[in-house]
């Protein structure tokens, strides 16, 4: 089971910053599975962004 965990917060009228987690618990999973070979899933990931909308 995977758990994505992520929040925004509004800094201004304009502008948001937003932070994440994807794969909160670091599990090993296969992602893709094809002809006897497997592709991992991604790891916990950490995100941060910026969103700005002009006037």
């Amino acid at each position: 089971m995977l758990f994505n965990l992520g929040a925004a917060v509004k800094v201004s009228d304009r502008a948001e910053i937003s932070v994440g987690v994807s794969n909160l618990l670091d599990v090993r999973y296969r992602e893709l599975e094809s002809g006897g070979q497997a592709t991992p899933g991604q790891g916990r990931t950490v995100y941060v962004g910026w969103r700005y909308r002009r006037p």
